[in-house]
């Protein structure tokens, strides 16, 4: 089908007609023998007007909102997932270390 027809060739004895009505004269004859009855037509009416089901509704959230919900979601993962920051308190008798390149030492064995 595509070559039968090339644009720019003249198109036959359509030479003399533009572009575009060689385009629509070749469609319009590719589609005469579809024909659209009016039970299909009322079925694809019917399926325009009628009310869409809850999951093809359209819903339209503003943007400080969304914008809003984003950050406050950002924020909450932010706070859930970081470490601690205040160190657990030292209990009584708990020795303090003191890291080195050569190991961990208790702070009471180093000489100040």
């Amino acid at each position: 089908m595509r070559d039968r027809f090339k644009p720019g060739d003249g198109g036959g004895s359509r030479g003399r007609l533009s572009r575009g009505s060689q385009w629509k004269e070749r469609l319009d004859s590719e589609l005469a023998e579809l024909k659209c009855t009016d039970r299909m037509k009322q079925a694809v009416l019917a399926k325009l007007e009628a009310e869409p089901s809850f999951w093809e509704k359209k819903i339209a959230i503003p943007l400080p909102a969304a914008a809003l919900a984003f950050a406050a979601a950002v924020l909450f993962l932010t706070v859930l997932f970081s470490p601690p920051q205040i160190p657990a308190p030292k209990q009584a008798g708990e020795q303090e270390w003191v890291v080195m390149e050569t190991g961990m030492f208790p702070a009471s064995r180093l000489k100040p």
